[in-house]
């Protein structure tokens, strides 16, 4: 049995074989994680964190708080929360400093920072059985 094949065929078939890939791609769900900023309150004092979760994901999720480093909530924690997200959770990126509070010197974040208490005091609000702060 002789398979002939003519240029006009081959044209054919591989252009059907470089669609293959984009048409797969675009019958699949595509999952987008959703990200916006909480405001809340702690007291008196308003507070902005950072939310993301994983819109394709349906029903009860794990959630992670992230708590920011010394100069508060900045583009890098927002960042961790949209990747911990990607794993399937709920991840709030919370606040402790106060919305728009944003240390740029580490003297202005020791200041901020202050005690140790006014940051326990948050923990202990927000803490549930087992969590660690």
């Amino acid at each position: 049995m002789e398979i002939r094949s003519s240029p006009l065929r081959m044209a054919i078939m591989k252009r059907l074989l470089s669609m293959m890939p984009v048409l797969a791609f675009a019958c699949v769900g595509r999952a987008e994680v959703r990200t916006k900023a909480i405001e809340y309150r702690h007291g008196d004092m308003v507070l902005e964190g950072w939310l993301a979760y994983d819109d394709s994901v349906q029903g009860k999720r794990p959630g992670v708080m992230i708590i920011h480093q010394w100069k508060g909530l900045t583009d890098y924690e927002k960042k961790r929360a949209e990747m911990v997200a990607r794993l399937g959770y709920v991840a709030f990126a919370c606040d402790i400093y106060g919305k728009g509070v944003r240390p740029s010197e580490n003297s202005e974040a020791a200041h901020r920072r202050g005690s140790t208490r006014t940051t326990a005091r948050f923990c202990v609000s927000v803490r549930r059985p087992g969590w660690r702060c």
